[in-house]
């Protein structure tokens, strides 16, 4: 191999790097990405749970509102340029009520990615809205897990 295509090769493979590198970067609010992970494993959980009827009409109150949030969200990180496709899986843990207190600590966890300052304007009415079911989806899941507690 001649001098000029070694440089080449050099300069192509580190464009590459730098590219590569350039596309797995977080970008200006990292926390939708977290967010909708917390969000969709926080959905499974409280989706597959031991059928109690009080507890069941709350959590399915929860599961529509983090739908709700994970539009919002979607809109929100696409006005931001994030790659929806990047989300690591979670552990599920294994009884139901324990599955909706972890769901309660994920949405908690999502609100918090959320809640972080927003510097690009046009996806603040997303982020409020998904703020707004994030809440509401934190208060059915409480009360869902109360459904449990209790027995009602």
């Amino acid at each position: 191999m001649n001098k000029s295509c070694m440089c080449l090769a050099a300069v192509v493979t580190v464009f590459t790097l730098c590219g590569t590198a350039y596309a797995m970067t977080p970008g200006r609010h990292p926390g939708y990405l977290h967010a909708l992970t917390e969000l969709k494993t926080a959905r499974w959980m409280i989706n597959h749970r031991a059928t109690n009827a009080p507890a069941s009409v709350a959590a399915d109150g929860a599961v529509m509102d983090i739908n709700a949030a994970i539009g919002d969200i979607k809109h929100a990180a696409s006005i931001d340029d994030k790659n929806l496709d990047i989300h690591p899986p979670a552990d599920a843990p294994p009884t139901q009520k324990d599955r909706l207190q972890k769901a309660l600590e994920l949405l908690g966890e999502a609100l918090s990615n959320v809640n972080r300052p927003e510097d690009n304007s046009a996806a603040g009415p997303y982020r409020r809205g998904a703020i707004r079911h994030i809440n509401a989806a934190i208060d059915q899941t409480k009360d869902a897990i109360d459904g449990v507690n209790y027995g009602r």
